[in-house]
């Protein structure tokens, strides 16, 4: 619980984290669609990780998504190419690190670190 909240509804930080998931997903849907590929059933989970020093900031996240089975294994890289691209990933500073982590049934998972501060 920060800032003196109770932890009974979202906080700004966590609206950002749930934004970055949803993007994601809406970014390859997109490109999913234009290409028949079916994403029913792909779940994005975010887990953010805050700063233990002053000021309370958001230091990582970590977003990992399952895909339902069929995604053809050659148009994997087009939508993590997507992802990596979709406006709020871009819009995100490069002092918070991103780890993306995509999860395919037949176990061909793919991670891209997507920033990483300098120093």
């Amino acid at each position: 619980v920060d800032n003196r909240g109770k932890g009974e509804s979202f906080s700004p930080t966590d609206l950002l984290a749930t934004s970055l998931g949803v993007c994601y997903l809406t970014t390859m849907g997109v490109a999913a669609e234009d290409r028949g590929i079916d994403l029913k059933g792909a779940t994005c989970r975010v887990e953010k990780h805050m700063s233990s020093d002053a000021p309370r900031r958001i230091v990582r996240l970590v977003a990992e998504i399952n895909f339902p089975a069929g995604i053809p294994f050659d148009k994997r890289g087009i939508l993590e190419a997507v992802a990596l691209h979709c406006p709020v990933s871009k819009s995100i500073s490069a002092d918070i690190d991103v780890d993306l982590k995509l999860h395919f049934p037949d176990g061909q998972d793919m991670e891209e670190h997507t920033h990483h501060k300098e120093g």
